[in-house]
Parts: structure tokens; C-alpha cells; sequence
């Protein structure tokens, strides 16, 4: 009986849970005919039609299998053919799409059906579609008549387009046909058809167009193709339609074959309308820095690539070939313009290119072998002389065709209290057109200093400069002796000795007789001199007279020593602050006394190619003075847990220091509680004094800036004026050399926190008290995010200008920002701006006033996000 009781107990327990079960289920599983997916109901109440196979759900329901997600009040399912009825606050969700409506008839299976008084939503884009009767006719597409679309949210949208007719695919395009642009309730423009993207991933199709119309190009339309060539490789084709200037054609590679390798390649080319011939009929169309451009065949091509070849073998590719030199300042905007490949190569490689009015475009190839305490570099580096090619004059850029170079870390040798390092190079130097007694094909009777010219000339030259070093610490002191001695050889076609020095310039120790007044500085590029085996611990002079010139190839070879002994000590106290800003700060203070010594070599008969072929005889003594303060504060988690790190003692540092020192990315907080350290104030201060007798100074520089100058003379073609009025190359004039005391230079760097940022650097003649050169930029930001960029530029024998940009936030959605340029050596204004921004969730507008030498523009773009830019110029 017991037994009988017990399973009768059971058995009513089991009916009572079924009962349940069917009349109000929370949930209820089905087979599936695909056997992959099964599909679940969740419901107050569901009820069963055994005959039709129909699942009626009411109250709160929820239908999912797979990636489809259905919530309504009121469901009927098909069991047979996963026909799906829903109404009241429906919400269908599947993939990336979200469908609110009012009521909906769909096969789940095949994801198609009719969507009534409903809305779908699609992620990527931010798309609205509303329409009253929406057909879904298949798993990515939709099509409306009478319907509306847009990337705002909520019931009154700040814009939308209305249109006749919509379809939409998904992971393709999407199509308004009979479209209206509505700004809030008001039509602000009519179009018989939109085509608008609507993908989330990558694969093949047009991407949005850009619209905008200026006074040099006309009416423009930018329309880039995106390729889908291979998981490793996909392109972008662009048609610029210019309605002045003609069709712009480009393309865009890229080629990603694994880990540490990338290639980006970039092209355009433009058989241009338009010229600059000099009349008045062109002259809306000239750029006021470079010469006449009469070709009509322009192009741009750009190149940078990495491949790494395994964990030590890596090669780096960097091609810049512009057709003139008015292009890069024609086209600095645009999905192929200077500025955007510029962010391309800079993102992906980390390396930029030349700016936009550099006429010497550096092409170079490298290939780098790395072991541990050494390294190989082996390369060319070819400099293209824009304006040679544009005027078809001379081309005496020097190019290295190759360059070698193999250096080693320094070692210690074996249980000696002895270290030693090596630098060593190859390299061969080309010219196209190496011109007797010219400069990039311009004669020169005394233009470099003082000292005349010679060939310039092609040749070889191999250095080899070993260095043993005996570091060792006496109490608190470092002190490090070194010797080090360098073996010079040339092969040269000619060669190109240094010899007789001009007697005007003898009592004047190797100051220059140049007029600074006449100075051209736009005439001045040293982009196409490779300074990377120049020996900075000296400073060189050279001498130069054609009357000494050999024809016949030689072989030429210097030896010189080169002996170092440095004293320092570091002084350094800690201070503990326990507040927002830090915990402590460490202040050091590093002084550092060095002398320098190189003997006089006789150089007269050696060939000059850069800097590394004219050293300079050494005898000074070299101060410097060291100074930093570095914050030690505790990670955002740590901070968090200690009320003391909240505290702080003004309320100016808290209100502004501690706000951007938490968002700053120098101080970013990392994931594990390790403290972070900032060095946020460096000054650095220095000055040589020379131990040799004024006598011994004459003929020797102490300034680099002459050798410099001598370096830009022989590769720069000056950029502002045509092969018919220039008779000289007019260089930079170097301060006087015959005071034992140097400059003294300075280098600063200030950033408390994300308010306030200061570099400077400076140097400054303790004999004329006045600055040579002086440099400093600034930059201030205050909660709200508003800023203030401010530069200004002073070298004392070429240039004088300043920048500032100002961006100030009005309202949440409105930001205004001037930019304001002038070279003030000149009083001529470079460039002045001024506009808004508007931004909005769904839409931005930029509205901007700019004037410069060269043009006048006023913009008015609008971006409708998802949609695209369009707008006046």
C-alpha cells in the first residue's frame, strides 16, 4: 500500500507539473527541420493546435533559434513550415538588423515576410528605415514604397530622406529612388536618386562620394571603388571629377602578406585642363612659391613598404615621385590628397613623407640585419630634384648609390675594465650632372663661405672609427675616458681638394662674407643630405679652389684621433606630496664637464662630399648642466582605494592637473597596480669653451651652420625662381667663430598635465647678447576642452614666424577655431582661417573662411553620417 501510495504521489505530481507545463510555460523547445537549429519559446501562456502543428503564444514572448531573437505579445508559430504571425510590440532582432513594427508575417527559416507600420534599424550604419509596409524578400534585403530613411534616432529626427521607393541590402548598398532631404519638418532638396552604403565588413563596392565646389577646381566629385582582392590584398580606385580641371584618376593597394610585412601604394594622375604660362589668362591657377608649370600630364606616386624576412632580417621601402612642384599645393585635400596620405603612411609604417613644398623628394630602400650588440644597414637613398626636372636644367643632387653601414653596440672585452664600439660605413656618391665649378648648374665664384668651388664629382669612401672606452666611478663621480681613431679612404673621379684659403676670410678664422639680406629661404632644403654618419662631438669648416682640381682618379685617405674624457655626477631628492598629482617627485640635477680633443689634419687635398669629409681640429671644453623632475603616482586603482590620493592643496591644480592627468595618455594608468612615472620638466643647458689661442682658431669654424650650408648648396636647386635670373647660390651667414665661448644652448620641455604642454629649445651668443635661434611652442587646455596651440620660429640668418591655432567650444554642439601664420622677417601673412563645427549624433556641418597667398576659400560642408559630405568650397 505504501508502495502504491508512493507512486500514485509521484504520478499526480508528474500531471501537475505537465498541467502546468502547457497552460502557462515559461519554456517549450521544438524540433527543427534543420537539424543544426532548434527553436524555443518563452511565454505566459502557450497553447497547441495537434492538427495544424500550431503553437499560439501569448504575454511576454520570446521566440529564438540561431541568431534570430522575436519578442511580441502575441505569436502563432508554424511547427510545419516556421511561419512566424506576431503582433503587439514586436521586436525582431537577427544578426546586425533590429526590426520594431507593430505586427509582422515571417518565415524564420528563409528570413522573409512583411513588416507593417515598422522600423528597421541597421548597426553599422546607424540606418533608420521607416516605412508602413516594409518587405523583407530575403535574410540582407528590404524593400519599401513610401518610406523614409535616416541615422538619427527618435521620433522627430534632425534629418531624413523620404523617398518613393527604398531598397536595401545588407553587407551591399542601399537605394532611395524619388528621394527628398527633409532638415527637421522642412524639404531642402530633391534627387531622382541616392545610393548610400550599407555593409559591416569588408568585400567589394562603392564607398561614400565626396562633393564640394572651389575656385580653382570648379564643382568637384570624388567617388572611391573599394576592391576586395584577397584576404591579403585589397585596393580602392577613385574618380575625381574636377569640372575646371578635369578627371583625376587614383588608386590605392594594399598588401598585407603576414606578421612584421605590409605594402601601401598610392597613384594619381591627371591630364590637366589648365596651365601656368605666366599670362593673365592663368594666373588663377598659379602658386606663387614655384616656377611655371606648363605641362599638362601631373601625377603623384607614393610607396612605402616593411617586409620582415624573419626576426633579423628586415627590409623598408620609401618611393615620393611628384611631377611638379605645384602639385602637392594643389592637392593637400581629398581621399588622395598630401594630408590624407600623409595619416595613411603614418599610421600604418609609422614613417611620414616630405612636406608638401619640399622640391628634393627622398626615395630610399634599406635592408637591416640585426644580431645581438650589432647592426647591418645596406641601402640607397635617391633624392628626386623636382624643379631639375621641371626646368630641365642640371641635376647635381648627391644621392647615395649605396650606402653601407655596420655598427656594433658597446661590449666589454673580456675581465678588462675596457669597452669598445664600432662605426663603420661604405658609401657611394652619384650626381647625374656633375658640373665644373657650378652649383645644381648654377655658377658660383665664392659663394660657400668665402671659398670657391670646385667639381662636383662623383666617388667612393669608406670609414672605419673604432672607440675604447674605461668607464669607472670615484665616489659619487663618473668619469669616462675614451680614444677613438678613424681611417678615411676616397676613390673619387676627380679629386676635389681643399686648399689655399681665401685671404680675405684668413684673419676672420672661417667667417662667412655672405649678405643675409638677400637671403632666399625658400631656396634652402636640406632634405637630400643624409647626416647619419656625420660625427656631431665636432664641427666642420672647409676650403675650397678650383685651380687645384685633378682630373686623373686618385686615391685619397685620412687618419685622425679622437680623444674624449667626461666627469658627471647625478644629485637627485625626493619629495613626497601624497596628493592628485603625485605621490613624490624626484628632482636630479645632472652636471656633466667634457673635453674634447681632435689634432689638425692636413684635409687640403681630400675630396668633399658631406660633412664627414672636412673634420675639424678640437680643443674645447664642453659644459653641461642637467635638470629634471619625474612624478611617481599610483595606478587608477590604487588611487581609487586610498582617500589620500584625492586630496590636494590649490584648487586651481585640482580643478584643472587632476582631470587631464588621469586622461592623459602619458599617464594612463595600467591594468596591474605598478606606479606609473612621468618625467614632466627637463631643462638641458650647454657650452664649449675652445683651449686653442686665436691664432689656432683662424680658418677653423665652431659653428656647423656653415657646413650646413655648404651641404644645401650643393643639393638644392633654389625653389622661387627660374633657371633665367639666378647667378648665385646665396647661403645662410654663420655667427662669428673667433670668441673661445660658444652659444650657449638650451632645450626645455614643461607638461605639469593635459592643460599645459612647453618645448623650447634655444641658442643664445653670450658675445652680442642676442639669440641665434629660438623656438617654442605651447599648448594650453582647460576642461572643457577647449585649446590654444601657439609656435613661433626664430633662426637670426633665415627665418622668423609664428602659428597659432585656436579651438574654443561654444555650446555641446558647437566648436569654433582660427588658425593665424606670419612669416614676420617677411610681414607677409601665410595663412589665415576661421570657422565652426557643428556636431550632432547624426549629422555635422563645418563652415570655414580661409586666406592665403595663393587662394581664397570659403567652405561649407555638411556630413550626414552614413550618407556622406557634400557642401560648397
Amino acid at each position: 500500500m505504501q508502495s502504491l501510495k508512493y507512486r500514485l504521489f509521484l504520478l499526480s505530481i508528474f500531471y501537475t507539473l505537465m498541467l502546468i507545463f502547457f497552460s502557462c510555460s515559461q519554456i517549450f523547445s521544438f524540433p527543427s527541420v534543420n537539424k543544426d537549429v532548434s527553436w524555443n519559446i518563452s511565454a505566459m501562456k502557450v497553447s497547441y493546435d495537434q492538427a495544424k502543428q500550431l503553437y499560439i503564444a501569448e504575454d511576454g514572448v520570446v521566440v529564438k533559434g540561431g541568431e534570430i531573437r522575436l519578442q511580441a505579445d502575441y505569436v502563432e508559430f508554424s511547427n510545419i513550415t516556421r511561419d512566424v504571425v506576431a503582433s503587439g510590440n514586436v521586436m525582431l532582432k537577427s544578426g546586425h538588423d533590429t526590426i520594431t513594427c507593430d505586427s509582422l508575417q515571417l518565415n524564420l527559416e528563409q528570413e522573409t515576410g512583411t513588416i507593417y507600420n515598422g522600423v528597421v534599424f541597421i548597426e553599422e550604419n546607424h540606418f533608420h528605415i521607416k516605412g508602413n509596409i516594409i518587405q523583407k524578400s530575403g535574410k540582407n534585403t528590404y524593400h519599401a514604397d513610401h518610406a523614409s530613411l535616416t541615422s538619427c534616432a527618435g521620433e522627430k529626427p534632425d534629418w531624413r530622406i523620404s523617398a518613393r521607393n527604398i531598397r536595401v541590402t545588407i553587407e551591399g548598398y542601399g537605394v532611395a529612388k524619388g528621394a527628398t532631404f527633409w532638415v527637421g519638418n522642412i524639404p531642402a532638396l530633391y534627387s531622382p536618386i541616392v545610393a548610400f552604403p550599407a555593409k559591416n565588413r569588408r568585400q567589394t563596392g562603392f564607398l561614400t562620394p565626396r562633393i564640394s565646389s572651389s575656385h580653382r577646381k570648379g564643382f568637384e566629385m570624388e567617388q572611391p571603388l573599394f576592391l576586395a582582392l584577397s584576404r591579403q590584398a585589397d585596393a580602392t580606385l577613385y574618380a575625381d571629377y574636377m569640372h575646371k580641371r578635369g578627371t583625376k584618376a587614383g588608386l590605392e593597394f594594399r598588401y598585407v602578406p603576414g606578421s612584421g610585412s605590409r605594402s601601401t601604394l598610392l597613384f594619381d594622375y591627371l591630364n590637366d585642363l589648365e596651365i601656368d604660362d605666366g599670362t593673365p589668362a592663368t594666373s588663377a591657377f598659379r602658386v606663387g612659391s614655384t616656377p611655371l608649370r606648363t605641362g599638362r600630364d601631373r601625377y603623384w606616386f607614393r610607396m612605402k613598404s616593411d617586409h620582415r624576412f624573419d626576426n633579423t632580417w628586415h627590409a623598408a621601402v620609401d618611393l615620393d615621385y611628384v611631377s611638379d612642384a605645384d602639385y602637392l599645393h594643389e592637392f593637400k585635400e581629398g581621399y588622395t590628397g598630401y594630408y590624407q596620405s600623409m595619416d595613411i603612411f603614418q599610421e600604418t609604417f609609422g614613417r611620414d613623407i616630405d612636406e608638401y613644398d619640399d622640391v628634393t623628394r627622398k626615395n630610399s630602400l634599406n635592408v637591416n640585419k640585426t644580431w645581438q650588440g650589432a647592426s647591418l644597414n645596406m641601402g640607397i637613398q635617391w633624392y628626386d630634384n623636382v624643379l631639375a626636372k621641371q626646368l630641365d636644367t642640371e641635376d647635381t643632387t648627391l644621392q647615395r648609390f649605396p650606402a653601407i653601414k655596420f655598427d656594433t653596440v658597446r661590449r666589454k672585452i673580456g675581465n678588462f675594465p675596457l669597452f669598445f664600439d664600432i662605426d663603420s660605413e661604405y658609401t657611394f656618391f652619384y650626381r647625374k650632372d656633375s658640373s665644373k665649378d657650378s652649383i645644381n648648374g648654377y655658377r658660383s665664384e665664392d659663394s660657400i663661405n668665402g671659398y670657391r668651388t670646385n667639381d662636383l664629382i662623383n666617388g667612393h669612401r669608406s670609414d672605419l672609427f673604432p672607440k675604447l672606452y674605461m668607464p669607472f666611478q670615484i665616489d659619487t663621480f663618473f668619469i669616462e675616458p675614451s680614444v677613438g681613431f678613424r681611417q678615411t679612404i676616397w676613390y673619387a673621379d676627380a679629386d676635389s681638394r681643399l686648399s689655399d684659403l681665401n685671404s680675405s676670410i684668413t684673419s676672420q678664422a672661417g667667417t662667412s662674407a655672405v649678405n643675409t639680406s638677400s637671403v632666399n629661404t625658400s631656396s634652402v632644403n636640406t632634405s637630400s643630405v643624409n647626416t647619419s654618419s656625420v660625427n656631431t662631438s665636432s664641427t666642420n669648416t672647409f676650403s675650397v679652389n678650383s685651380s687645384s682640381v685633378n682630373s686623373s682618379e686618385e686615391i685619397s685617405h685620412r687618419e685622425m684621433f679622437d680623444f674624449n674624457l667626461s666627469v658627471s655626477t647625478n644629485l637627485s631628492k625626493i619629495f613626497t606630496l601624497d596628493n592628485a598629482f603625485a605621490e613624490k617627485i624626484k628632482h636630479e640635477i645632472i652636471p656633466k664637464i667634457e673635453y674634447g680633443f681632435i689634432p689638425d689634419v692636413d684635409q687640403d687635398d681630400l675630396p668633399f662630399f658631406d660633412s664627414l669629409d672636412f673634420i675639424e681640429r678640437k680643443n674645447c671644453i664642453t659644459w653641461t648642466l642637467s635638470s629634471r623632475l619625474t612624478s611617481r603616482k599610483a595606478s587608477q586603482n590604487m588611487s581609487q582605494s586610498d582617500p589620500k590620493k584625492k586630496k590636494f592643496t590649490k584648487k586651481f591644480t585640482k580643478k584643472f592637473t587632476k582631470k587631464f592627468n588621469e586622461s592623459s595618455a602619458v599617464d594612463s594608468s595600467p591594468v596591474d597596480s605598478s606606479p606609473v612615472y612621468r618625467k614632466f620638466a627637463w631643462i638641458e643647458l650647454t657650452q664649449s669653451y675652445n683651449l686653442d689661442s686665436d691664432n689656432e682658431q683662424a680658418g677653423v669654424s665652431s659653428n656647423v651652420t656653415s657646413n650646413t650650408a655648404f651641404n644645401t648648396a650643393f643639393n638644392t636647386i633654389p625653389s622661387a625662381a627660374s633657371s633665367s635670373d639666378i647667378s648665385n647660390v646665396i647661403l645662410l651667414n654663420p655667427s662669428p667663430t673667433s670668441h673661445r665661448f660658444s652659444d650657449i644652448s638650451a632645450e626645455i620641455e614643461f607638461s605639469p598635465g593635459g592643460f599645459l604642454a612647453l618645448k623650447s629649445d634655444f641658442q643664445w651668443s653670450p658675445h652680442e647678447n642676442k639669440f641665434n635661434t629660438y623656438n617654442t611652442g605651447i599648448t594650453l587646455k582647460n576642461f572643457r576642452g577647449d585649446s590654444l596651440y601657439s609656435r613661433y620660429g626664430y633662426d637670426r640668418f633665415a627665418s622668423e614666424s609664428l602659428y597659432t591655432r585656436l579651438n574654443t567650444k561654444l555650446t555641446s554642439n558647437i566648436r569654433a577655431f582660427a588658425v593665424y601664420e606670419q612669416n614676420l622677417m617677411s610681414n607677409k601673412t601665410i595663412e589665415k582661417k576661421a570657422g565652426f563645427r557643428f556636431n550632432r549624433p547624426c549629422w555635422s556641418m563645418r563652415i570655414s573662411y580661409s586666406d592665403t597667398p595663393d587662394d581664397r576659400v570659403f567652405s561649407f560642408m555638411v556630413n550626414l553620417h552614413g550618407i556622406g559630405e557634400f557642401g560648397t568650397k
